[in-house]
């Protein structure tokens, strides 16, 4: 299946986890039961190995406020994703990813944020060589599907985070610490033990709003530093340690005529090298993501949105995982009553993906998510 196959089996090995989870240091003051569909769709041009690749997910998401000091949070997700080859058989996998726990705990008059949270290991790790290519796909970074690991091990997460109002500005400041559990994989009929790597994050967070001609205004921006342990892959020999991370985003939301608002977005990845004995694995690239979206409404339940949005990522040293894809789309944003809600969205995406130091991928992309809450 050429490079491209090869560079999402390394993905696969080395990808660290993912949940459709709730914002880390969000306190949830009302309770909501959120349901829905997150639909996403990959062709390939001819030289990748790859005809299509979907995944289909539903993700859910319940949350429960006793007060306004505490709250629990639990996230899940079934899932079912398949793969056309150019030669060779379909595959398909279906499957619960891994769920999360989260219980928050608000100190004195909005002094503090305290969580605790738990990975419940509910996906499946023992895969087929076939179940793994399917895995390599869905953890490949430009492709952002909507479940990017199948699963691991059980994970502890700790969390405390502050807010302080200096004037018209909210600065914010949080430490989060994971302890992640080992799990094994089955790759190639081998039975692969990993004792993954802990995390430890560090964040810091500004808020402001401002007046314009046309209403309220609001900046928002984030610095998170993410630092990781060694993963050991124990009967290989073999250990890996992800480089660390630092990601910066912001938001400006603007009233901007009948854009009300018109939300910009840009979140750049920088990581360093990762530390391992293969040299395909040492390298990381820039990661750019820029995203537009517009909201008129049409009346006061019923609204339009619009969207752009870019992924511009460099490729490491050996010419692999750099990316640029442009998305565009648009959905309805439907509020039916105090309690109920839908949000239908469509996005059409067009890029490459570079699989070599002269050699790409052309994709195009389907997604497709929509979903209800319910808020009591």
């Amino acid at each position: 299946m050429k490079k491209f196959c090869t560079s999402v089996m390394l993905t696969v090995l080395c990808v660290c986890p993912a949940w459709a989870q709730i914002n880390q240091y969000e306190f949830i003051r009302t309770s909501t039961f959120k349901t829905g569909v997150h639909a996403k769709l990959w062709d390939f041009d001819d030289e990748s190995g790859f005809d299509r690749f979907a995944e289909l997910s539903f993700p859910t998401t319940y949350s429960m406020a006793f007060g306004d000091r505490f709250a629990i949070d639990l996230v899940t997700a079934p899932f079912v994703t398949a793969l056309e080859l150019t030669d060779g058989p379909a595959l398909d996998y279906s499957n619960l990813s891994d769920s999360f726990g989260r219980v928050s705990v608000m100190l004195g008059d909005n002094l503090a944020l305290l969580t605790f949270g738990v990975g419940i290991p509910s996906g499946q790790t023992e895969l087929t060589s076939e179940e793994l290519v399917l895995a390599g796909l869905a953890a490949n970074r430009p492709l952002n599907n909507p479940i990017t690991n199948f699963g691991t091990g059980l994970n502890l997460h700790f969390g405390i985070a502050v807010a302080q109002d200096f004037g018209s500005w909210v600065i914010g400041a949080g430490a989060g610490y994971a302890l992640r559990g080992d799990y094994d994989i089955l790759f190639d009929d081998q039975n692969i033990q990993i004792d993954p790597g802990d995390e430890m994050n560090l964040t810091l967070g500004v808020d402001r709003e401002f007046r314009m001609a046309g209403g309220h205004g609001r900046f928002m921006a984030d610095f998170v530093y993410t630092n990781y342990t060694e993963d050991e892959f124990k009967n290989l020999s073999f250990v890996y340690e992800a480089g660390d991370k630092i990601v910066v985003s912001g938001n400006l939301i603007l009233p901007l005529g009948f854009l009300n608002p018109l939300i910009l977005s840009a979140r750049n990845r920088w990581r360093l090298d990762n530390k391992a004995q293969d040299p395909l694995l040492l390298d990381n690239g820039n990661e750019l993501e820029l995203r537009a979206t517009g909201i008129s409404a049409l009346s006061g339940s019923f609204k339009l949105k619009y969207i752009y949005r870019a992924q511009i990522y460099g490729e490491n040293d050996q010419g692999i995982d750099g990316a640029l894809i442009h998305g565009f789309g648009g959905g309805l944003i439907l509020k039916l009553s105090r309690h109920f809600s839908f949000d239908p969205t469509f996005i059409y995406s067009v890029g490459s993906i570079d699989t070599g130091p002269d050699s790409d991928v052309e994709v195009t992309g389907y997604e497709f998510s929509g979903g209800f809450a319910i808020t009591f």
